[in-house]
């Protein structure tokens, strides 16, 4: 039996997703890739990244990693440092990618929106190696584009809406203050999922900001009435 989508959300010309905490239970596996490729630099070191990591979600590795050199371990990078950290980030990652959970209710929410409603995913991501990791979970064909870094995600929406891809109104569906940032920047409705957040505090910093907060893409789904 299909599901319909609720009148309230039919209006809506262009559905915005994130990955990691929205379609994908991946927020940890990243957290704890982070911390293990930076041990050899010092517990500190690494839990201070790791408490970065946590505070900017949604932020990419490419920024994230720059931070660590600049301001945790004040020096500059030797060649092919960074390289070197980002491909064992990439290594340490991509088996918990491939098997952690999509978020309840994911497919059904898309079979929902209209066909000829665009569907883009805009991460933090990498972008070729999340486009990999969706194609070989089956994912790639719900959604007409795919993006991540090194473009930030508010470089994307505004390319996108250039493009006339992404049309007014349209939503964004996140899980972190920059998604909610990106998303009002760029002129798009915001909904909050919390089910996998790392964002601790999430309850006070949407208090007045008239965010719909779920637990998960199913009870929006079925609460979007």
């Amino acid at each position: 039996m299909s599901i319909k989508l609720p009148k309230s959300l039919l209006p809506y010309k262009t559905w915005v997703f994130d990955c990691d905490g929205v379609i994908l239970d991946s927020n940890r596996i990243k957290t704890n890739a982070f911390r293990t490729v930076v041990s050899d630099y010092g517990e500190k070191a690494a839990e201070q990244l790791v408490s970065y990591h946590v505070q900017h979600g949604g932020i990419s590795r490419f920024e994230k990693m720059a931070y660590f050199f600049e301001e945790i371990l004040r020096r500059k990078p030797e060649a092919g440092e960074v390289e070197n950290v980002l491909d064992n980030f990439a290594r340490a990652s991509r088996e918990g990618l491939m098997s952690c959970a999509e978020s309840e209710g994911l497919r059904d929410l898309l079979g929902a929106i209209p066909e000829d409603v665009p569907r883009l995913v805009v991460s933090g991501s990498a972008q070729e190696e999340l486009r990999d990791v969706f194609d070989k979970r089956g994912l790639s064909s719900h959604f007409s584009g795919i993006y991540g870094s090194p473009d930030n995600k508010i470089t994307i929406l505004n390319r996108e809406r250039d493009k006339g891809v992404v049309g007014t109104p349209s939503l964004y569906i996140g899980d972190s203050k920059y998604d909610y940032v990106a998303a009002t920047e760029c002129g798009l409705d915001f909904v909050f999922i919390y089910q996998w957040s790392e964002l601790r505090e999430w309850e006070s910093y949407f208090k007045d900001k008239k965010v719909p907060c779920f637990p998960t893409l199913r009870t929006f789904l079925e609460l979007s009435q």
